[in-house]
């Protein structure tokens, strides 16, 4: 069709305006793709390892190692155990956990040299090697005993390589070492030994199958080495758990999952934004629809005077938005998938995951491709044919300047103030739509600087809420309490997350009325029903004071449920507080109680009564294995910093963004209102108005309008913000509030007038070039 040689010189004639329609497009799209295919290539990647690995079904810990009996009464369940002791060396302030060659459950996953074949070589896990400069090859030293790193990779169970499950985040002087098992039987001692099995369950078992038949295996008491443990059996005090020291589903094992979980939340952030700029393409995507048509009114109407369908006219005004959307979603896709590594460094730099493989999901390329085109072809085709529902000489008959103005009785004003209230009326529909494009934009700049905030004032609660320098959980209380140090009793609970339709990780604690490491101890009642809940579990579960939380015991299998009586500002994750003897008293363990005592009677001991925490100023030793975890307030605060390290450079990318979409659309839009105008602005040209005043009617009201979507778009936008946030953290196991400082408001203000102001100076450039001629093209 000879009208189709139009397409090219629309494409050429306003290339800065397509230009950036297709940027806007390739950024959301990239932005989108980038996130959701790095998360379902870390996703892929770990899965495929699981499979060759064999990843467990759960584990356990045994006071005793099970006997060869137990193991063939377990074998009845139709479940397969498998032998993993392992045990902690340390070196120089490195610890490594040494184990041997698995056979069938979590076996190492290679990614450079082999297994160890001999007694001189070992297995090292990568994070460790990377960490230390190791290499395949290599020596390393064990002790006094010299190892040839035979292979470097991954181990299943330690994808989040960290010494206790409970740490807050990973100490690069702790690793994962695999020997053979005949160099392994050498080195490990019985001392330090833990004994620890892995498991995959059968057709027909399940893990309260297996823990019921563990809690019943019968065992040799003598053999306990913890001494306190030993003494509770003696007394038949130790209910349920017998042989058990530790039991753990793998579903809740966070060193299984937290890299899957973790890169989830990039997901839903992906898709949240995805949301957010979809609106905005929809937006802009009608606007320039609407606007384009009315420039070629007078074009379209000779267009049917000269005998083209309705059908072709279509046709032909459908191709230039369809060819931009074709071309944006295309390069968007590809960049998104060429970005895919540098959106998976952050996980990678945080978790022993294999080295990631690519995946190209349908969904995602369906989406990349088909959401800008669909929405394109859809708004063009409902706009454009609306519009061509009028008669060819209506559309021959070209406005000035949009719909007539609203009537106000505006007297006594001057002239100029008179005019820009008449062109604002005028452009009310524009307008609307520019104060719609500024607050849309002022949206992901905001949601880009709540996820900065929401870090820094997590970093600031740790160092804020926390007092204590070393808090240390122990399998079981100590026979010599180390002097100066408080104590406390800590248990592991799950509790209903319904915004995940799951569970998550909370920890109950116990603490004196006179720990001086909590301000809001000696306020906490007696009551064995009532517990506290923290500030950080208070903004992720939503609980208020009154409200009642169930608790549940994985372990066990049992429910426990309790009054929240008051929230205590605690940042250090999800917490809930008790006063200890009221907990001891919940959980029917022996309790003081002060109307026991005869008068003058002095309290016993703090160490008489059961307890497996301890807190200090000090960093302190404990014999026998009895420490499960070291949690070093240095530890935490470093941990918090690593991911404020880790997401920094996702939210400087977000803020780019933002900041382009941002200056795109308001050049767009604000050109789009000046070339309504041009009769207009040539016509006062011709009258001898001169530039400053010309600029002043036409380009002014902007200002005005970027300043009410200032003012009454950003409280709007930080409620959405408040809104939306707490899914895209909701599967990080702490309390989040999307926080935006008072300077971050100033930045997103004084962003938002830079972007105006130089916009302002392109426009002003451009509406000089609008000569005289413009208001002849007008004559019917």
């Amino acid at each position: 069709m000879v009208l189709n040689k139009r397409i090219m010189r629309e494409l050429r004639e306003n290339g800065v305006r397509n230009l950036l329609m297709v940027a806007i497009i390739v950024l959301s799209m990239m932005l989108v793709v980038s996130l959701c295919s790095s998360t379902d290539s870390i996703t892929a990647s770990i899965k495929n390892m699981w499979k060759q690995s064999n990843v467990e079904d759960g584990s356990f810990e045994t006071y005793v190692p099970l006997s060869k009996r137990n193991l063939r009464e377990l074998s009845e369940l139709n479940v397969y155990v498998e032998e993993a002791f392992y045990s902690d060396i340390e070196e120089n302030g490195r610890i490594l956990r040494v184990f041997h060659n698995r056979r069938y459950i979590d076996l190492p996953f290679p990614e450079y040299g082999r297994l160890p074949s001999n007694d001189k070589e070992l297995f090292l896990e990568k994070m460790y090697a990377k960490n230390h400069n190791i290499s395949v090859g290599d020596p390393i030293y064990i002790g006094a005993q010299q190892f040839s790193v035979s292979g470097i990779g991954c181990l299943p169970d330690y994808g989040y390589v960290k010494q206790n499950s409970s740490d807050v985040a990973p100490n690069d002087e702790f690793g994962i070492a695999v020997l053979t098992e005949s160099a392994f039987n050498k080195m490990a001692s019985g001392n330090n030994l833990i004994y620890h099995y892995t498991f995959k369950l059968g057709e027909g078992c399940t893990i309260r199958d297996l823990k019921d038949k563990l809690k019943k295996l019968k065992f040799d008491i003598s053999s306990v080495k913890d001494t306190y443990i030993r003494a509770q059996i003696e007394k038949g005090i130790v209910p349920d758990t017998v042989n058990i020291s530790a039991f753990e589903d793998a579903k809740y094992n966070i060193r299984i999952n937290d890299a899957i979980d973790d890169a989830q939340i990039s997901k839903i952030s992906a898709l949240i934004m995805g949301v957010i700029l979809l609106i905005l393409l929809v937006y802009m995507l009608a606007i320039f629809s609407s606007g384009n048509i009315e420039q070629e009114r007078s074009v379209i109407g000779t267009l049917y005077a000269l005998g083209y369908s309705r059908k072709e006219i279509l046709r032909h005004y459908i191709s230039v938005p369809m060819i931009i959307s074709c071309v944006g979603a295309l390069l968007g896709m590809i960049s998104g998938f060429m970005m895919t590594d540098t959106m998976s460094a952050s996980s990678a730099s945080l978790y022993s995951i294999p080295n990631i493989r690519h995946v190209y999901p349908p969904y995602l390329i369906c989406y990349a491709l088909g959401m800008p085109v669909v929405l394109s072809y859809a708004i063009n085709w409902f706009v454009l044919s609306k519009k061509l529902n009028l008669s060819p000489l209506a559309m021959m008959k070209r406005s000035v300047s949009g719909k007539a103005s609203i009537g106000l009785a505006l007297d006594n004003i001057s002239f100029g103030v008179k005019f820009r209230i008449r062109q604002f009326l005028r452009e009310l529909k524009g307008n609307i739509t520019l104060f719609a494009g500024v607050v849309l934009s002022l949206l992901l700049i905001l949601f880009s600087l709540a996820c900065y905030g929401s870090l820094k004032g997590y970093i600031d609660g740790v160092e804020n809420d926390i007092h204590y320098n070393y808090m240390y959980l122990l399998r079981n209380p100590v026979a010599n309490l180390p002097k100066h140090s408080e104590i406390g009793f800590t248990k592991g609970f799950y509790v209903e997350f319904p915004m995940t339709s799951s569970e998550m990780e909370v920890t109950l604690m116990g603490i004196d009325y006179d720990n001086p490491y909590f301000d809001f101890a000696p306020y906490m009642s007696d009551n064995q029903n009532d517990v506290y809940v923290s500030s950080s579990a208070s903004i992720k579960f939503g609980y208020k004071v009154g409200d009642e939380v169930v608790l549940k015991d994985i372990s066990s299998d049992k429910y426990y449920a309790f009054h929240i009586a008051g929230e205590c500002e605690y940042s250090g994750g999800l917490y809930f507080f008790m006063n200890i003897d009221a907990m001891r008293k919940a959980f029917g363990l022996p309790y003081f109680d002060p109307d026991d005592l005869d008068l003058g009677e002095r309290r016993p001991a703090r160490d008489t009564y059961y307890y497996n925490t301890v807190f200090s100023d000090n960093k302190l030793k404990f014999k026998h294995n009895m420490m499960l975890a070291e949690i070093a307030k240095e530890d935490i605060k470093y941990g918090a910093n690593k991911f404020m390290t880790l997401m920094f450079s996702m939210i400087v990318m977000l803020i780019g963004v933002s900041v382009l979409i941002f200056i795109s659309v308001m050049y767009l839009l604000m050109k789009l209102e000046i070339d309504r105008s041009r009769s207009a602005i040539s016509l006062l040209k011709a009258l001898g108005y001169d530039s400053k005043t010309v600029h002043s009617f036409y380009i002014d009201n902007s200002f005005y309008i970027t300043l009410a979507a200032v003012v009454l778009g950003i409280p709007f936008c930080k409620k959405i913000v408040d809104a939306i946030y707490p899914y895209a953290v909701s599967n990080v196991n702490g309390g989040f509030k999307a926080v935006i400082s008072p300077f971050h408001y100033l930045l997103v203000v004084i962003i938002t007038f830079l972007s105006y102001f130089v916009t302002r100076l392109i426009l002003v450039n451009y509406l000089e070039k609008i000569n005289l001629s413009e208001i002849l093209k007008d004559r019917e």
